[in-house]
């Protein structure tokens, strides 16, 4: 009987390790995707300004282009942190 016992705590133990770490694991993707999402719209953003440099006539264009790509590096510098 108190092998039973005991092998039951032990396995009740193990379960509920496991189950902290697939806690973890989801809080870790949770995370993740959150940076994505947070990547995706900035992305979105770039994408958009870039866009509408090509309405403008080239002088103006000029005069924006240092900006994004600033913005653009800026970003790059931000994912290397976060890596």
């Amino acid at each position: 009987m108190l092998y039973a016992k005991r092998e039951y705590q032990e396995s009740a133990n193990a379960m509920r390790q496991r189950l902290d770490k697939y806690n973890e694991v989801c809080n870790q993707l949770d995370q993740v995707d959150a940076q994505l999402a947070g990547l995706k719209n900035e992305l979105d953003v770039v994408m958009t300004e870039t866009v509408q440099l090509q309405a403008l006539t080239p002088a103006h264009a000029k005069e924006q282009v240092p900006q994004l790509v600033e913005r653009i590096n800026q970003e790059a510098e931000q994912l290397k942190q976060k890596a």
